[in-house]
């Protein structure tokens, strides 16, 4: 094996999450006051695209593990990526608001199938050193998707129009499944028969699925998923038309989401280096705390401190998401890795699922996000104090 050939692999998962979380959940909030304008809906029926996609990703995320432990994981991202490619391309054929339902169906079966689990175990194959650094550069695809395609999105569709910006769109998956089907393999001794793959990659050490679902932290994870993603998607999927309602114009609000996703960007990277060296269970109470005074700042709607606000917001999802990452593998191990990132996805995606539809409606009954806001910072508050509860309650294993 080259030493080259698994920094390659970080690489390119890195490219895919960008592709894949890019262009089926950050991105798509560029496109609201276009379809607001096109469709002429509420923002609560608008909201539905996003948690049709996250419930999708809900119903399908435990089953999509499994699959994933069986056929491993460049099967499962390749066949995301090609459902992607006809999502996108569909999508430029839309003519009512309810047949981009359908779309966003397929955007969280894409998601489900080639998004973070199957990127995290595919690189988890290839590295036993720099674990961390690896997982956090890999897992910051997740963001800078977000920090590249909105101000992208958003020249695209003044200049050539909505409907082709989503046919542009669709080379990218279609690239990207090039690449993976020629230049990836699920781990550095893969042969020719499934038997060798499992005999010769490190997916048999750890833990059983039964054993993980007894221990404290795993339960941790999954709560704290649940409320942290909850509380983030409310506040990013609403972020272009709550910028829009502070009288930004369509550049500033697209520049402003890339702000928050070049953040969490940093944070996946740098937070999870720190934590190689640091306890990571601390580094993740500071990263909670961080996050829930990003959003106590966002509720007084002030756009003198909403540049900031987001930055600590950004910054701060970026080393929790890592970090709780991070701790799972370590802990677990990767002999049922599928399986158990997919319970933890199942309850981060009950947050996703619930946290657009809320929001967009709170802003209807409201004409304002500041309710909405208020229920992230409540949440971000419980996280942080059953955070600190936990980790002193359990002595948790510095070591980890």
């Amino acid at each position: 094996m080259k030493i080259t050939q698994p920094y390659f692999i970080c690489f390119i998962a890195c490219i895919n999450l960008i592709v894949i979380n890019g262009l089926t959940t950050t991105t798509l909030s560029v496109f609201d006051s276009q379809f607001l304008a096109e469709f002429k809906c509420t923002t609560a029926a608008l909201k539905w695209r996003d948690s049709i996609t996250n419930g999708t990703y809900l119903l399908l995320v435990f089953i999509i593990g499994i699959l994933i432990d069986k056929k491993r994981p460049k099967i499962m991202m390749l066949f995301g990526n090609l459902v992607l490619i006809i999502a996108l391309f569909s999508y430029s054929f839309a003519t009512t608001l309810q047949s981009t339902y359908f779309f966003h169906i397929l955007f969280g079966v894409a998601l489900v199938s080639a998004g973070p689990s199957a990127s995290v175990i595919l690189v988890s194959n290839w590295f036993e050193k720099n674990k961390g650094m690896a997982l956090g550069f890999t897992l910051a695809g997740t963001s800078l998707g977000g920090f590249i395609f909105p101000p992208t999105v958003e020249y695209l569709i003044i200049n050539v129009g909505w409907r082709n910006t989503f046919l542009l769109l669709s080379m990218l998956p279609t690239i990207l499944f090039i690449i993976l089907y020629f230049y990836v393999k699920d781990a550095p001794n893969q042969k020719l028969s499934e038997e060798i793959i499992l005999e010769q990659t490190p997916l048999l050490a750890g833990k059983t699925f039964e054993e993980v679902i007894r221990l404290p932290l795993f339960w941790f994870i999954s709560i704290c998923g649940m409320f942290t993603f909850f509380s983030v998607v409310s506040i990013v999927s609403n972020l272009f038309l709550h910028t829009k309602e502070l009288k930004f114009n369509s550049y500033q609000a697209s520049g402003i989401i890339s702000i928050y996703f070049g953040m969490a960007f940093l944070g996946k990277i740098f937070i999870s280096l720190f934590s190689d060296y640091y306890n990571k269970f601390k580094v993740f109470i500071a990263c909670a705390i961080g996050l829930t005074i990003g959003c106590l700042g966002l509720i007084n709607l002030n756009e003198d401190i909403l540049i900031p606000c987001i930055m600590l917001i950004g910054l701060t999802w970026g080393g929790i998401y890592s970090i709780y990452t991070i701790l799972a593998l370590n802990a677990f191990g990767l002999k049922a890795a599928g399986k158990i990132t997919g319970a933890i996805n199942l309850f981060e995606g009950i947050g996703s699922f619930l946290a657009p539809v809320v929001a967009g409606y709170l802003f209807d009954k409201t004409k304002s996000y500041a309710l909405g806001f208020q229920l992230a910072t409540i949440l971000m508050f419980l996280t942080s104090i059953f955070s600190i509860i936990f980790y002193y309650k359990t002595k948790f294993n510095e070591s980890i």
